[in-house]
């Protein structure tokens, strides 16, 4: 739809597009009014269930603040498209575990995953599609959650999620079952948040086997069982055992050798 140079709502100047997904197109823009960049993204399906998903994205996003999440600058939802801007992050969560992650660097790096999660979860909000690709670092070198492209505001929202935008690896088990993604509440991001522990102290996105230490690997194990009711009832829960394990850990690494 926009190519480079093309100017948006006569404010924005398209330098390139970033990326894409099903719903969404990235593009990095110049912003004429304050002379910095930034990452612009715009709804590029022209159907009323589109532009309602994209507008929850937003309002979302702009409604939570805190720094594990990532802001919105601007926004203009009655513009065609609609659009909403963000700083611009310098790679994906994905990047960084495909060139390898120290264990406890990734451990303090799932800290603030989860923080950004939590914040989510207290303003009634879920993300239902938490993975690497979604969490981004930035340039000043913290870590955000982002893409609400299909979170879900509060429970009594009606809105019914289409499995096909999800990443079926990444899925808690009530989204694979047919027809049960309306399901989709605050264990499905304790799940996800399991699988995306396991990639990163395992340096691996496709998830593949490793032998981890027996305390590490119960708490992913719990994170990712397949009964709700046998998870981590909160992500609270979940970083209060990933940061008893740190402390366990770093007390065993600096006790002396006897003898």
């Amino acid at each position: 739809m926009f190519e480079t140079g093309d100017y948006i709502d006569e404010r924005y100047k398209v330098i390139k597009e970033l990326g894409r997904g099903k719903m969404g197109v990235v593009l990095c823009v110049a912003d004429t009014r304050y002379g910095k960049n930034a990452a612009l993204k715009y709804c590029q399906k022209n159907n009323k269930k589109s532009w309602r998903r994209f507008v929850r994205e937003t309002r979302i996003m702009a409604t939570i603040k805190h720094p594990n999440v990532m802001p919105v600058l601007h926004r203009n939802l009655g513009y065609s498209p609609p659009y909403f801007t963000m700083p611009l992050a310098q790679e994906s969560l994905s990047n960084e575990i495909r060139m390898g992650i120290d264990k406890e660097d990734a451990l303090a790096l799932f800290k603030e995953i989860c923080m950004g999660v939590q914040a989510l979860h207290n303003a009634n909000a879920t993300h239902r599609d938490l993975k690497p690709d979604n969490v981004m670092r930035m340039v000043d070198g913290s870590i955000v959650v982002a893409d609400m492209g299909i979170a879900k505001l509060n429970l009594r929202e009606t809105i019914m999620q289409n499995t096909a935008f999800l990443t079926k690896i990444d899925c808690a088990p009530k989204y694979i079952i047919r027809g049960s993604s309306h399901e989709a509440d605050k264990k499905t991001d304790i799940y996800q948040l399991g699988k995306v522990l396991y990639k990163l102290v395992t340096s691996s996105l496709q998830g593949q086997t490793a032998e981890l230490p027996a305390a590490l690997s119960d708490i992913i194990e719990k994170a990712t069982k397949q009964r709700s009711n046998q998870l981590y009832q909160s992500v609270g829960e979940l970083m209060d055992a990933v940061e008893s394990y740190r402390c366990s850990k770093s007390k065993t690494d600096t006790i002396p050798e006897k003898g």
